[in-house]
């Protein structure tokens, strides 16, 4: 059976990831000559933009996208390497 919850208990677990999630970390962005001086990042329906080149604050939710993109985009890389070197041995 399904449980309900109070909204008071919902309010504070809200609360409690909030809190966490606000405290803040240094992060810096490399700055790529060409590219777009700033990344953008949503959480939660909130959108950060974060200027690349410059250590800058951001919460720890930002930070955790900024780091999990990252480890997409490494793999996805990986995948295309492997995808060619699959063809060209054919």
């Amino acid at each position: 059976m399904a449980t309900t919850k109070k909204a008071a208990d919902v309010e504070a677990v809200t609360n409690e990831t909030v809190q966490k999630d606000e405290q803040r970390v240094r992060i810096m962005i490399p700055y790529v000559e060409g590219e777009c001086e700033y990344e953008v990042v949503g959480v939660n329906g909130v959108l950060y933009q974060i200027q690349k080149g410059e250590e800058v604050e951001v919460t720890q939710a930002v930070a955790r996208v900024l780091s999990n993109s990252n480890k997409q985009i490494k793999r996805a890389q990986e995948n295309r390497r492997r995808f060619k070197k699959q063809v060209t041995d054919l």
